[in-house]
């Protein structure tokens, strides 16, 4: 079975989809087998901490990703302009990746959008404060979301 997940995992090209896929199915199977009383009796210690960390694993994975987004913003020697221009194409590379997959665990859901939330937001605001009116062309120029909309596009990531 694990070999199986591993195999289906790595049929995803981008690792920010692999990284969801695992998180997802490691996920699933912690929680499926801890609620079935007769598979829960199979499930060692060892087996349970390994899904948890391939659990943690994934997230980690996940969150680095949404990190480096946010790092598209920091760097004094780059102008704003380029710095939001690569972060618009990061966002929507992400956006294109990961709005047709789901976290059906609504808790887990939620605790993902937080974190990613507190990665992207406070640098994204803090960043269109400093050089809002120097930028309104290069947005509209290459279509990057202000922040509301950044916010609603986080709320609405992984949607069951």
């Amino acid at each position: 079975m694990e070999e199986n997940l591993a195999s289906k995992t790595r049929a995803y090209r981008k690792a920010l989809q692999q990284a969801l896929f695992e998180l997802n199915n490691a996920n699933y199977l912690l929680r499926s087998l801890c609620l079935v009383a007769p598979l829960c009796t199979l499930l060692t210690r060892e087996t349970e901490q390994r899904y948890r960390l391939q659990v943690e694993t994934a997230t980690r994975r996940l969150l680095a990703w949404w990190s480096s987004l946010a790092e598209q913003l920091r760097g004094d020697t780059t102008p704003p302009k380029d710095r939001l221009k690569a972060f618009g194409q990061y966002w929507e590379e992400g956006m294109r990746l990961l709005t047709t997959l789901t976290i059906p665990d609504g808790d887990l859901r939620k605790s993902l959008q937080a974190q990613i939330r507190e990665l992207i937001i406070p640098p994204l605001r803090s960043f269109y404060t400093q050089h809002a009116i120097s930028l309104q062309s290069t947005m509209t120029k290459y279509n990057i979301p202000d922040l509301e909309a950044v916010e609603r596009q986080i709320d609405r990531l992984f949607a069951a």
